[in-house]
C-alpha cells in the first residue's frame, strides 16, 4: 500500500510539474508584448482594427459586413480595439440594435496580478450606437472611453490548423469572444491622439498616415493562411522543448512506477 500511495504522491508531483512548463509564462512586460504582437480578429472575420473600420480624418465608423470583435498590440505599448456587435431584441426580433465602438491606447502588464490593463485615448474613442424600431433612422454617434483590465492566454489552436489563438478575459474572469491572429505586424492607425477636441490640433501628418496605412492595407494582396504559418515558425522550436520535456517526464515516472512495484 505504501508503494502505491509514494508512486501516486510521485506521478501527481510530476503532472503537476509538467503543467506548469507547458503552460505559458509571462515574467516580463517584454514577454507579454512579444506573446500579444499582431493583429487578433474573431471567427467572423470581418472585423479589423485599422482603416478599415475607422477613419479618424473624416471621423466615419465603417460598418463589416458582420459582427466581430478585433484586438491589435504592438511592441512598444499601444493597443487598438474595434468592435462590431448585434443585439437581439427578445420582445421583437425585427427590432435589434447594433453598435460599432473602435478605441485605442497604451497598454500595461501587471506580473504580480497578472493583469493587462488597457488605458484609451480618452478623446479618441468613437461609437455609433443605432436602434432602428427606436430612432427613427438617425443613429447616436458618440465620444467613447471605457478603460479594460483583462487578463490573456496565447496558445495554438490545434482544431484550426495550428493557427495561434488569442483568448482573453473580463475583469471578472468571463471569456470574450476567441481571437485569432491575423498579421504580424499589427494593423493599427497611429497610436497618436487623432480627434482632439479642437480639430485644428490635427496635423497632415496623421492624415498621410491614415491615407498610407489605407493604401497599405488594400492595395496589397495579403494571404491571410501564409502570414499566420510564418508567424507559427517563430514558435515551434519552445513547443518542440516543451514537448521534449513532456516525454522525458512522462519516462521517469514510467520508470520510477515500475521501480516501486518490484
Amino acid at each position: 500500500m505504501k508503494i502505491i500511495n509514494s508512486a501516486s504522491m510521485v506521478l501527481l508531483a510530476c503532472i503537476f510539474i509538467v503543467s506548469i512548463i507547458a503552460s505559458p509564462t509571462y515574467k516580463e512586460n517584454a514577454d507579454v508584448k512579444k506573446a500579444l504582437e499582431g493583429t487578433w480578429q474573431s471567427l467572423s472575420r470581418k472585423v479589423l482594427t485599422g482603416p478599415s473600420f475607422y477613419n479618424p480624418v473624416d471621423e466615419l465608423l465603417l460598418e463589416p459586413s458582420l459582427p466581430g470583435i478585433s484586438y491589435s498590440f504592438d511592441l512598444n505599448g499601444n493597443w487598438e480595439q474595434s468592435i462590431y456587435q448585434v443585439t437581439s431584441n427578445p420582445q421583437d426580433h425585427s427590432c435589434p440594435t447594433a453598435s460599432l465602438i473602435w478605441q485605442h491606447g497604451t497598454y500595461e502588464y501587471d506580473p504580480k496580478t497578472g493583469k493587462l490593463h488597457l488605458k484609451p485615448m480618452k478623446v479618441d474613442g468613437r461609437q455609433l450606437f443605432s436602434d432602428p424600431c427606436n430612432d427613427k433612422g438617425i443613429s447616436t454617434y458618440m465620444r467613447y472611453y471605457q478603460p479594460e483590465t483583462l487578463t490573456f492566454d496565447v496558445s495554438i489552436d490545434s482544431y484550426f490548423g495550428g493557427q495561434l489563438k488569442l483568448q482573453l478575459y473580463g475583469y471578472n474572469g468571463v471569456k470574450m469572444q476567441p481571437l485569432w491572429l491575423t498579421y504580424r505586424p499589427p494593423t493599427m492607425l497611429p497610436p497618436k491622439v487623432l480627434n482632439p477636441i479642437h480639430k485644428s490640433d490635427i496635423t497632415q501628418k496623421y492624415r498621410r498616415s491614415v491615407e498610407f496605412l489605407t493604401q497599405k492595407l488594400y492595395g496589397n494582396d495579403i494571404n491571410y493562411q501564409s502570414n499566420v504559418m510564418l508567424i507559427e515558425q517563430d514558435h515551434v522550436w519552445d513547443y518542440i522543448f516543451k514537448i521534449t520535456l513532456i516525454i522525458v517526464f512522462t519516462f521517469l515516472i514510467f520508470v520510477i512506477i515500475k521501480f516501486c512495484n518490484k
